[in-house]
């Protein structure tokens, strides 16, 4: 489940997709049954906070 929705956050925010829509192509590329389209509504806030340090961390493995 966890890599169903860092792929559908990371989609969502690049494609400019709506939630449902994004959920529906989660459920395609991994064969899930189901994907909510709240699954977002809860991650998102989650991800928001920790965003500067996994951007901090990517920049840091790119430069080593």
């Amino acid at each position: 489940m966890e890599n169903s929705a860092l792929y559908a956050v990371a989609w969502y925010l690049s494609s400019g997709e709506s939630m449902r829509s994004t959920a529906q192509k989660v459920i395609k590329v991994f064969g899930l049954t189901t994907f909510s389209h709240s699954t977002l509504c809860r991650f998102l806030p989650k991800l928001y906070p920790i965003l500067p340090y996994l951007i901090q961390y990517g920049a840091q493995i790119i430069n080593d």
